[in-house]
């Protein structure tokens, strides 16, 4: 499987971290402080991501559509639940989302 991780510093509008995704499995992402944070919580969100997959019966070798979607917050809750995503769960604010989807 061709594995290749594309890596960019956000903007500051963006958050100002950096954001890393792979390539091949359309909507994997996360970001971290760092490059290395990054590429951590990418491994996380792969394991999430794959999961999904198997849960919906995706091949993730197909292409698959995806749709984006915005979601606002008030800053203060969106500090309080990224603050509680790192020190509590260990994952991005996307691998957060995915799972709570998969509850529903």
């Amino acid at each position: 499987m061709n594995e290749e991780i594309k890596i960019r510093k956000l903007t500051d509008f963006e958050g100002g971290e950096y954001l890393a995704e792979y390539t091949h499995l359309k909507g994997c992402m996360a970001d971290g402080e760092t490059k290395i944070e990054a590429l951590q919580e990418l491994e996380k969100a792969k394991e999430s991501w794959l999961i999904s997959a198997k849960e919906f019966n995706i091949n993730h070798k197909e292409k698959i559509k995806y749709k984006r979607i915005s979601v606002t917050f008030p800053e203060t809750l969106l500090n309080q639940l990224d603050k509680a995503l790192k020190e509590k769960l260990h994952i991005s604010r996307s691998a957060f989302f995915n799972k709570v989807c998969i509850k529903v």
